[in-house]
């Protein structure tokens, strides 16, 4: 999805690069959506109906905050500042998952429990 959303500026040279950019940007955004919803459900199993709407908490205050931010960035910047804050938010997420979500579930008596 990164790497998608920085090439999205140059993808505007003609509206075949353009179309294929944005199919690019949205399939990327949905799988990640997508594969988010399992990941999430396996962090605490003892509590998946907790941690999947903090999951969609955390995903709605993002994207109120990131919804203002963007038409801001873009009408000041235009789009190369828009993709570069998509960029930066990707990015972020990526550090995040990378560093702190796990990809199995957490032992049974340690997790906490609802």
């Amino acid at each position: 999805m990164t790497i998608t959303m920085a090439a999205l500026p140059w993808l505007g040279g003609s509206q075949a690069l353009a179309v294929a950019g944005m199919f690019l940007a949205t399939i990327s955004f949905e799988f990640t959506i997508v594969s988010n919803i399992g990941l999430l459900s396996e962090q605490v199993p003892q509590a998946r109906g907790t941690v999947l709407a903090l999951g969609a908490m955390a995903s709605g205050v993002s994207r109120t905050f990131t919804d203002y931010v963007g038409v801001a960035l873009f009408e000041r910047y235009g789009m190369p500042a828009t993709a570069a804050y998509a960029v930066l938010g990707s990015a972020a997420a990526a550090f995040i998952l990378f560093r702190w979500v796990q990809e199995r579930a957490v032992d049974e008596h340690l997790a906490v429990s609802p």
